[in-house]
């Protein structure tokens, strides 16, 4: 009987635990002929999320593993974000193919399965007005969500000033240097990036 209270508690904290894991999207700064960071290691159903600071690139699959999609897209002033999620473990090799002969290559590394339940993506958040030089409402779906703000290079940024005010949350960005900046809504297991251009 003891047995049985032991394996249906373990049962319980494995399946509250498994609802509770999420996946986490690793930002790729683009700029000055690099990926920063041009090598790390995640998980499947991790985002591997590429964003552009500066110059004309690209992102290309080169070496990647057997059944994998590949990938090539455009990252520039016209083409600021590109997003990929991984369905097989293993290693992925990229490139800049405009900068390839510089050293502008990368490499991630997939670690085998993941808990993450499936996720109902709410309908996108908006952000008005963008770009933006102080207050800024951002409208969503979402329930009670917790709001990130990270800057070009991946660091998260502390909050100034936000309220919130049911689906609506207002933003004070005047204190931010101008740039772009994302921003990552989070409720549950669901998860909403939106790019925000800050102007002086």
């Amino acid at each position: 009987m003891k047995k049985f209270f032991t394996l249906l508690s373990v049962s319980v904290f494995s399946l509250f635990a498994a609802e509770r894991a999420t996946a986490t999207t690793h930002m790729v700064m683009v700029a000055d002929f690099t990926f920063n960071p041009n090598q790390f290691t995640m998980n499947l159903g991790d985002t591997v999320l590429w964003m552009w600071s500066s110059g004309t690139h690209n992102t290309t699959s080169t070496n990647i593993p057997s059944g994998a999609a590949s990938w090539g897209n455009p990252i520039d002033g016209s083409h600021t974000t590109f997003a990929y999620v991984p369905a097989v473990a293993g290693t992925y090799n990229y490139e800049c193919t405009f900068h390839v002969s510089s050293g502008m290559t990368g490499t991630f590394i997939v670690t085998g399965s993941t808990n993450v339940p499936a996720v109902n993506n709410p309908t996108p958040f908006s952000v008005a007005p963008n770009p933006a030089s102080g207050m800024v409402t951002i409208q969503t779906d979402m329930i009670n969500p917790s709001i990130s703000i990270y800057d070009c290079a991946g660091r998260a940024i502390s909050l100034v000033h936000i309220v919130k005010n049911g689906n609506q949350m207002l933003l004070d960005v005047a204190p931010f240097p101008a740039g772009m900046y994302v921003l990552r809504l989070t409720s549950g297991d669901q998860s909403q990036l939106q790019k925000i251009v800050v102007v002086h």
